[in-house]
């Protein structure tokens, strides 16, 4: 991976999805220590390579389709001690497929917080709302008893 990293240059490296890494290692390892392992050599990886990372995990899904938070990142804390952002994205209102929020559940040198955006199905690009947009949706979601604040 450092060759190729150095070979094409790249700036960032995209990892999608780093849940189903193997032990191919043929020795005897938890899965958690497994992911604990993972998560500290790509960290070290992208440190040592001077590139940026983006790391995709699919998140626990909740019973009624709660906010998501740290605790969703699943069987391991490390990508949370690991990570300098992490962003999870959420659906709260399964009615409106185009409609999505993303938490930024950690920043080191930002601000966390909520934001609305909203999500084309056939390009599967994200655009900002406008700010009507989001009063609108946010009146929606809320009486949909999804009491959810947020940003812009």
């Amino acid at each position: 991976v450092r060759r190729f990293i150095k070979a094409n240059e790249l700036d960032v490296l995209v990892i999608d999805h780093l849940g189903i890494v193997k032990n191919d290692t043929h020795t005897a390892m938890k899965r958690n220590d497994l992911l604990q392992h993972f998560s500290m050599r790509v960290a070290g990886l992208l440190k040592d390579c001077d590139v940026a990372g983006l790391i995709m995990l699919q998140l626990k899904r909740s019973q009624n389709n709660e906010m998501p938070t740290m605790d969703s990142l699943g069987e391991t804390s490390q990508y949370e001690k690991d990570a300098h952002l992490i962003y999870l994205l959420h659906q709260p209102d399964l009615q409106e497929p185009t409609k999505r929020v993303i938490v930024c559940a950690k920043a080191r040198d930002a601000e966390s917080g909520v934001y609305p955006v909203n999500f084309s199905t056939k390009t599967t690009e994200f655009t900002s709302m406008t700010e009507q947009e989001v009063a609108q949706y946010q009146d929606r979601v809320n009486n949909n008893n999804n009491d959810i604040p947020m940003g812009f």
